[in-house]
């Protein structure tokens, strides 16, 4: 990583107990330094944990952690790349049961689809009107949105601030 240009967060919606520490070295081994999260139990759900950073670094940075972080299977997260004038913004979400979505932003968080998404999305779903919509619910990450909304409602304290050394 080649300093800091970028910037966004991290939020672990669900992770089980055994996973923290996992977690926490996987981004602090993503980010350079060791990372202690402030673990709070997800309301309604015995032995689930949450937590959110934000981030800055180059780049790169949303990425690694979003790969890095979808080898843990059983958990639930995602992460932001904010757009700036130097850094497009992306948004990447996992669910143990969709997988990795990853997509461009804008600064309001808005999922852009490029015209050549656009078109291999026409050429796949043909004349079905049905599979049109369902192709273009999930290159807007629909599927992930809806998975991981009851999530989102859980409410949490001021983020830790991670920032890159170096």
């Amino acid at each position: 990583m080649n300093g800091i240009s970028a910037q966004g967060s991290v939020i672990i919606h669900s992770a089980p107990r055994a996973l923290l520490a996992h977690v926490e070295w996987t981004i602090g081994r993503t980010v350079g330094y060791p990372v202690s999260l402030d673990w709070k139990p997800r309301k309604g759900s015995q032995g689930e944990f949450r937590a959110e950073s934000e981030w800055q670094a180059d780049r790169e940075l949303g990425a690694a952690l979003a790969s890095d972080l979808r080898g843990w299977a059983s958990i639930r997260f995602e992460v932001t790349q904010q757009s700036s004038d130097q850094v497009e913004g992306y948004r990447w979400a996992f669910t143990p049961a969709l997988g990795l979505f990853g997509a461009q932003a804008d600064r309001f968080g808005n999922v852009l689809v490029n015209e050549l998404e656009l078109a291999m999305i026409l050429n796949q779903a043909g004349a079905s009107g049905i599979e049109l919509q369902r192709l273009i619910r999930n290159a807007m990450g629909e599927p992930w949105d809806l998975e991981l909304e009851p999530y989102r409602a859980d409410s949490w304290d001021e983020p830790v601030r991670l920032r890159s050394i170096g």
